[in-house]
């Protein structure tokens, strides 16, 4: 509730108008330890680095007017927050470049950087009195925000400095979600959940395809993505499928290579038609199979087996004369 109490000391906003050139400067003011009339001009002289030492040393040439009390700091900012969107196209307004950096020619914070201790206080004063906090956008909203994003695309340039700010960063011990989980009224999660047993659009498949295509996965990321599943951090360790799951697998297995599928694999549709292995290549695969590691080590077919195997063989023998 905004009132006029200017004799308690209270934040409040405030209107300050240079006589010479009759422009006007708009503000906000909460660390006040004196009520707004022995405040104004007589301690506190703007916030404002164009006008804070001319109306210090020159009073006379400014004229003040005080404009509203507020019962809280964050109702006092989001008034003046109000106003001065309204005024900070006009010229007759000192202010104008007080505004964040998109309403400027010059940003006011080019070149600069909030120290650290500056960064914890925003945060800290965000985490209680931010606008938004405990609220939640409307779906209309939502479709505004969507809208206004959508066909940017950010330049090279913008890309390798995001690919360097983030390098080395938000991974492990340092990010801020790790050893938590997502709450399962999450948005991603909903989102998960929504799409689930929804295949993804041949347009989108392809996109995706492209996006990947000649891109080699280093050995060492390969050797690391090995490592995070094996044994028991793998999430099939200790578990087995249970008949109906095998069922649905051999199913899918037989719709997925049809007679034309596999001719489309086979020959110089093959990805390693034409090519030789190397010698070090042989071995590696040769090690990777011997002994215990291979998956029949210490096993037998049984004859039903062996016979399956057999008719196999000589029914691709026919095929391929």
């Amino acid at each position: 509730m905004k009132t006029k109490e200017f004799n308690k000391i209270k934040p409040y906003t405030y209107l300050v108008t240079r006589l010479s050139d009759n422009k006007k400067y708009h503000g906000v003011r909460w660390g006040n330890k004196v009520p707004p009339i022995k405040d104004l001009g007589v301690v506190y002289f703007t916030s404002s680095k164009k006008i804070k030492n001319e109306f210090k040393h020159n009073p006379s040439n400014f004229k003040i007017k005080l404009c509203w009390t507020f019962d809280t700091v964050n109702k006092a900012r989001l008034h003046e927050q109000k106003v001065n969107k309204k005024i900070y196209k006009r010229t007759i307004w000192i202010n104008k470049n007080a505004f964040p950096a998109i309403f400027n020619k010059t940003p006011t914070m080019l070149g600069k950087k909030h120290s650290d201790e500056t960064r914890k206080k925003i945060s800290e004063w965000n985490q209680k009195n931010h606008p938004m906090r405990g609220k939640k956008h409307s779906l209309e909203t939502k479709k505004k925000i969507s809208q206004a994003g959508k066909g940017m695309i950010h330049s090279e340039q913008s890309k390798i400095l995001m690919s360097i700010n983030r390098k080395g960063k938000h991974k492990g011990k340092q990010h801020k979600m790790f050893g938590k989980k997502l709450n399962r009224n999450h948005p991603f999660i909903l989102a998960a959940k929504a799409r689930k047993g929804i295949p993804l659009k041949e347009e989108v498949k392809k996109k995706l395809s492209k996006a990947h295509m000649g891109k080699i996965i280093s050995f060492e990321t390969r050797k690391k993505t090995s490592l995070s599943q094996m044994g028991k951090k793998n999430h099939m360790f200790g578990k087995k499928h249970s008949l109906a799951t095998k069922n649905k697998i051999r199913l899918r297995s037989l719709k997925r290579w049809t007679e034309a599928a596999k001719h489309a694999w086979s020959g110089k549709n093959h990805h390693n038609f034409g090519k030789k292995w190397t010698e070090e290549h042989k071995n590696k695969i040769g090690l990777s199979v011997k002994g215990n590691k291979n998956g029949m080590f210490g096993r037998k077919h049984p004859e039903e087996t062996k016979q399956k195997i057999r008719l196999k063989a000589i029914e691709r023998r026919k095929h391929y004369g």
